[in-house]
């Protein structure tokens, strides 16, 4: 395997210190953080460059992989073994424009953590969050960087050695490090390890078939061996525990509505959603919401969606079509929900909106709305749409191995009638995006690019 191990890093032990810590560092690093938001799309194309993988990186979890069964092959004891420390590289730590691709493989690594002897993970990433604030007038803050450090506990149930060292191997025989950096991570929904798409791993295949209404899938309420599991099924308790405190440290500089947290809707899109019609939502929204926010990233600016439509287009479309649903409050009169359309430069922000708010909903095929789903607690509930194929299925293979937490997640089938079909060629060029010119001298993400083609994240 080469040069796979090249992460893992001799040293000594590393004190992990407390969440307690944590939280007092976050509250200090955030309090003079005035917006996270992207006003257009010249100041959207300043978002740093995604830091580009070095020569020699490969995903921590492969790392681990190599070293989990090179020490099984040479029958090394665990008393002789080198004790071995791993970190996340800066690169995974700071990429703003795939947080759900970035937070498994973190999520990944930190379940073998568990099961490795003599090897110490942790992601480091709060290490690297970078204080630009002052110079780009917005914080671009990732949620890995914010995201809770200590070693997780897992369900010892649901660990099951052998057949994580089988996936191990499965992930080694199948990494290419050029298939890996020309993926398009910002669409893409599996991890090799942790959430691996081959369904012979479960007991029984999830498949979906057509309905005629809307149908909340029957989906477990938590992970359990009589039913379909994966790795990241193990942690999955304690990740929605991380994910839910990672949002409530965070929250102080979202400069949210007052009362989301009560009776607030947040409906996250991203560059893989698809557009269903905007009357589809009004089966979802809350009669007593008092606030709607659409919330997407800066790739929106410049993305088409899988089924054809202009990312920006689409969410000023759904601003508009629920400003028109509900008339706004007047001078103090009583009215409808105040309605917004943001663009979140930090995925951290978006991350804790998403699972603070009373109400999130998701069109299909959002990747990044599945891990703010998971870590919602009652009363707030997640709505995620789904679809069948050939629309690509995220939502509930996803919450078929990590459970809906007692229904505070639903998957809704929807009709496939509601759900409007993939663009099989590409876009007419008239209706692709134009990318604004940066100022001399600042270089401009190949994301931004990269987001003008509707293609899968995974193709």
């Amino acid at each position: 395997y080469g040069l796979l191990g090249v992460l893992a890093l001799v040293g000594s032990d590393i004190s992990l210190g407390s969440v307690s810590m944590l939280a007092r560092q976050l509250n200090l690093a955030t309090e003079c953080i005035d917006n996270i938001y992207v006003e257009s799309a010249e100041d959207a194309v300043l978002m740093p460059p995604v830091p580009e993988e070095g020569l020699l990186h490969v995903p921590t979890s492969i790392a681990m992989c190599y070293e989990w069964i090179r020490r099984d092959a040479l029958s090394i004891e665990d008393g002789i073994m080198q004790r071995i420390n791993i970190f996340e590289h800066r690169d995974v730590c700071l990429d703003w424009s795939a947080p759900h691709y970035n937070m498994m493989e973190i999520i990944a690594s930190s379940i073998l953590n568990t099961v490795l002897t003599r090897v110490r993970y942790r992601h480091a990433c709060p290490d690297h969050r970078e204080y630009e604030e002052a110079m780009r007038g917005y914080d671009w803050s990732t949620v890995q960087t914010v995201f809770q450090e200590p070693a997780m506990a897992v369900n010892q149930d649901l660990v099951l050695p052998q057949r994580f060292k089988d996936v191990c191997k499965a992930c080694l025989e199948g990494y290419d490090k050029d298939t890996e950096n020309y993926r398009v991570k910002s669409r893409s929904f599996g991890h090799c390890f942790a959430l691996p798409e081959d369904s012979t791993m479960y007991n029984t295949p999830l498949t979906l078939s057509e309905v005629t209404e809307n149908t909340v899938l029957p989906l477990p309420s938590q992970p359990n061996l009589e039913g379909n599991i994966a790795p990241i099924s193990a942690i999955a308790d304690v990740l929605r525990t991380r994910l839910w405190h990672s949002a409530a440290e965070w929250n102080n500089v979202t400069d949210h509505p007052p009362n989301e947290f009560f009776k607030g809707t947040v409906i996250l899109i991203d560059t893989g959603s698809y557009a269903v019609d905007p009357s589809v939502y009004m089966d979802f929204i809350a009669p007593d919401t008092d606030s709607i926010s659409i919330i997407s990233g800066p790739l929106c600016y410049t993305a088409n969606l899988p089924t054809g439509e202009k990312c920006m287009e689409y969410g000023n479309s759904l601003k508009d079509y629920f400003t028109n649903q509900f008339p706004p409050p007047d001078n103090g009169v009583e009215g409808g929900p105040v309605v917004d359309f943001q663009i979140s430069a930090s995925t951290a922000g978006t991350y804790s909106r998403a699972i603070l708010a009373k109400d999130l909903i998701c069109p299909p095929a959002t990747v990044s709305c599945l891990l703010p789903a998971m870590g919602k607690k009652s009363p707030t509930k997640a709505q995620i749409m789904e679809c069948t194929p050939p629309c690509p299925g995220t939502s509930a293979p996803f919450f078929d191995k990590v459970g809906t937490n007692d229904g505070i997640t639903e998957c809704i089938l929807l009709p496939s009638g509601k759900v409007p079909p993939p663009l099989v060629t590409d876009p007419d060029p008239a209706t692709v995006p134009v990318i604004p010119t940066p100022p001399e001298g600042v270089p401009l993400a190949p994301q931004f690019a990269e987001a003008q083609a509707p293609i899968a994240g995974d193709a």
